[in-house]
């Protein structure tokens, strides 16, 4: 014990203190800074504004596998693409970026695209992505494989629950539309499509404008002949027209043709428009009384006394038994007969949807792929393969350089359940060569087990259901 005390005694002060702090517990050793790496300085964008480069967003389409073309316009095509990395297929609206501004078109695309950005519903052809390059404006939006309503009024004449059905929905689009604050100005069976069960969406919104609710507008001629309410051509304007163009759809559906043929809007302005019994002839089978008073609504002259809500809609005999809830949750079957009216929703006379676009034919017009592959000098296929053209606008370009500075990159992350996968198109043999390896052919005309009103000739394009002669 002695010895211990002697060597504790001994020991250095320093020692000691530096023993004694062993003991305790001890903090991690610090890592060493380590110096971050080397980044060079970013590449600064030139002073002068006025150019701009626009191959910046190009990289957007290899996201895509571009499939077949199955619409065409003036300065636009539609065509079907599959997104790679989720396997959705989508419809991919692309135009020349070159025409749009040499048609003056500039303000009416970026229109487009800003109404686009604020809706959102079942019932609408819905925006998911838009970019852009230096050749072509990109808009990607709902697959609908059901095809547009012209492309089956135009072969097949419809039950009147098929055509209420299609009516009711579009409707509720309206209505959703007008609380936006949008009018659509164009509203046509050849804007309204078909997804693969058979609902119906209101789409391409070309001609769509902003108009606050009682607000009015004073520009003529806008929307597609036969289908124009008579305000149009005559006189200020406001939403109204959006029913009366409905309506005009409804009647072309019924009856074969539109309500009023003309060929011009100096024509329309002139014309003497019908009364109510020469508008609604007899036909074999008869249209609906009922029907009859919904179009009667509609379809009134004067714009202050036009049927304008989806409630009032729903309220009528035609209409019976929908809610505009039910049908935005998409909880109605179209078939609403009159077993259905009186024991509701899964009574016995239940029978699901009247009409679903056939999985196996293809439901466009197939001829519009062949135009694309024969297209050498103009093709996105062959842009693509051929490496695009990197152009930097000037500010001489104006309208170039406005595409630039509002067309910028968008992508919707919280969107409506509303897109199909590639595995679901190929198991509904829906006739895309690129994913089943099957094609149709297209315009088969069939009549379908529909019972309807019976056209003479195509609809739309003078033809009239056969008066019955007293």
């Amino acid at each position: 014990m002695g010895q211990a005390q002697t060597r504790l005694a001994d020991e250095d002060p320093e020692e000691a203190s530096r023993r004694r702090e062993s003991f305790l517990p001890q903090a991690p050793p610090k890592k060493p800074k380590v110096p971050p790496p080397y980044v060079s300085d970013p590449m600064m964008l030139p002073s002068d504004s006025s150019t701009i480069d626009s191959s910046a967003s190009l990289d957007n389409l290899d996201n895509y596998e571009l499939l077949q073309v199955v619409g065409s316009g003036a300065f636009s095509k539609v065509r079907v693409v599959r997104q790679m990395t989720t396997n959705n297929v989508y419809a991919l609206k692309y135009s020349v970026r070159e025409d749009i501004v040499k048609l003056g078109r500039t303000q009416l695309m970026l229109n487009e695209r800003r109404i686009l950005l604020r809706l959102q519903h079942p019932f609408l052809c819905n925006l998911h992505q838009t970019f852009c390059d230096s050749e072509y404006l990109y808009t990607l939006l709902d697959l609908m494989t059901g095809g547009d309503l012209r492309w089956h009024i135009e072969r097949k004449t419809f039950s009147e629950a098929t055509i209420r059905f299609w009516v009711v929905e579009v409707a509720c689009a309206v209505a959703y539309l007008h609380e936006k604050g949008v009018v659509h100005r164009d509203i046509k069976p050849d804007n309204i499509m078909l997804d693969e069960l058979g609902h119906a969406r209101l789409g391409d919104f070309n001609v769509a404008c902003m108009l606050p609710y009682g607000e009015y507008k004073t520009d003529s001629g806008c929307g597609t002949i036969g289908y124009m309410a008579p305000e149009v051509v005559r006189a200020k304007y406001n939403h109204l027209v959006d029913w009366w163009s409905l309506g005009a759809v409804f009647y072309e559906c019924l009856y074969g043709t539109v309500p009023y043929r003309y060929h011009s809007t100096d024509e329309y302005r002139r014309m003497k428009l019908k009364e109510h019994s020469n508008l609604f002839p007899v036909t074999q089978p008869q249209v609906s009384m009922a029907a009859i008073e919904a179009l009667d609504l509609l379809l009134t002259v004067e714009a202050q006394y036009r049927l304008h809500d989806v409630d009032q809609l729903l309220q009528l005999s035609y209409f019976r038994g929908f809610t505009r809830l039910g049908l935005e949750k998409k909880l109605y079957s179209q078939h609403m007969d009159k077993g259905v009216m009186k024991e509701g929703i899964g009574g016995t006379n239940w029978q699901g949807p009247v009409f679903v676009p056939d999985a196996d034919e293809l439901n466009y017009d197939e001829s519009l792929d062949v135009e694309e592959l024969l297209m050498l000098d103009r093709s996105l296929v062959n842009d693509r393969a051929q490496g695009f053209k990197r152009k930097k606008w000037t500010s001489s370009n104006r309208g170039q350089v406005i595409l630039d500075e509002e067309y910028v990159p968008f992508e919707r992350k919280a969107s409506l359940n509303t897109s199909i996968s590639a595995c679901d198109l190929v198991t509904r043999n829906w006739g895309n060569r690129n994913l089943s390896g099957k094609s149709k052919v297209a315009g088969k005309r069939r009549s379908g087990p529909e019972s309807g009103v019976v056209a003479m000739g195509k609809a739309g394009k003078g033809s009239r259901v056969q008066p019955i002669k007293q």
